[in-house]
């Protein structure tokens, strides 16, 4: 699963030394958690020799947007877990506050399953236990010692992605029982409760499988597999809280992991069959219309992807040749994506799940 860059505190004058790209890697046989530091100067993009505290195998993450906060959803219990990262770049795991919830049972092993609003003030999960499953809210605690769980929605069948808006007020998701929608609920003071239903379109039955808000909020971003309607976008008049579909792009054989640069200006998406070297970068004009730059693929079979804090480069995972799952670098100029050469030291297993962290230097 990819991970997540939030959509506040970012860069403004490139990459700086320090930034983080956060892998897992392969090494004597063992997956080992990773970061590397990025050396802008020469595109080096420099191991670390521990990521200290991180957990090993880890399925998906999300950072707060202030970098703080690393949540990390697991395939094994504890399915949820939360590092706060110091000033020094050293991660401690804090116990999650789960109140009168109980904690976590089960994965959820799709698309999008952790979420931050824009102040970090609130996280939002998924998971699944036997048939049905809960879409979890969580509140940072007053003294900033930890989150504390505060809501619950059940919902039956399979959970695949769950979003906040920037500012929280809305919380997009889709699952196996939403088919042909996007559901969008509302927080109403003390809980979220379902407001809008975002459709696809006549005919299309498949489930969102990666969901993205707009820096603003206005815009709800989604992929699916289906060939003619692999990313879908609507806009989102909050006054009437009404829902307008935007455009429909039809690309390969659908699609699944996406990344907004943190401009909005691009959007990065890897593609849905199996034994596909689809990978795309489309330029999205602030409105209706996305514009595919004809970025060329990395070759092999590309699975995740995650832009950088400043939108220079773009990490993509994926299995490329003899190492199943490996870490691939684009770096922007303009509009130009070029693929570098392996600046990655080392090859990496479950290289599709590459982040940034989103700022850099502290």
């Amino acid at each position: 699963m990819p991970l997540i860059i939030p959509k506040a505190y970012y860069a403004t004058a490139g990459v700086q030394t320090g930034a983080e790209l956060l892998l897992n890697d392969v090494v004597n046989g063992s997956i080992n958690t990773t970061l590397y530091h990025i050396d802008p100067a020469n595109n080096q993009f420099v191991k670390l020799n521990t990521a200290p505290n991180l957990p090993t195998g880890i399925m998906t993450t999300c950072y707060s947007p202030d970098g703080t906060w690393l949540a990390i959803a697991s395939r094994a219990a504890p399915y949820l877990q939360i590092f706060k990262r110091d000033s020094s770049g050293v991660y401690t795991q804090v116990a999650i506050d789960y109140g009168s919830f109980t904690a976590p049972t089960a994965e959820c092993a799709y698309g999008r399953v952790i979420s931050f609003t824009d102040d970090g003030s609130r996280m939002s999960y998924i998971d699944r236990a036997g048939t049905s499953g809960a879409i979890r809210t969580f509140t940072l605690k007053g003294d900033g010692s930890t989150y504390q769980q505060a809501t619950s929605t059940t919902f039956s069948g399979t959970a695949y992605s769950a979003c906040l808006s920037p500012n929280g007020q809305y919380l997009a998701f889709s699952g196996s029982t939403t088919t042909s929608n996007v559901y969008i609920y509302k927080w109403n003071g003390t809980a979220y409760v379902f407001k809008i239903s975002a459709p696809y379109g006549s005919g299309v039955s498949n489930t969102a499988e990666w969901l993205d808000w707009s820096n603003n909020g206005d815009y709800l971003f989604s992929t699916t597999t289906n060939i003619q309607y692999s990313i879908v976008f609507w806009k989102l008049t909050t006054a009437t809280d009404t829902v307008a579909r935007q455009a429909v792009i039809g690309w390969g054989g659908g699609a699944k992991k996406f990344s907004l640069s943190p401009d909005n200006q691009y959007l990065a998406v890897c593609g849905a069959a199996a034994n596909s070297s689809l990978f795309a970068v489309f330029k999205w004009n602030g409105t209706n219309t996305l514009t595919n730059l004809g970025v060329s693929p990395p070759g092999g079979l590309p699975v995740g992807v995650s832009f950088s804090p400043d939108g220079f480069y773009v990490a993509v995972g994926g299995s490329f040749g003899t190492q199943y799952y490996q870490g691939k670098i684009y770096q922007r100029i303009g509009d130009a994506f070029t693929l570098l050469p392996n600046v990655l030291q080392t090859n990496t297993s479950f290289g599709a799940n590459p982040t940034f962290r989103p700022v850099v230097g502290s």
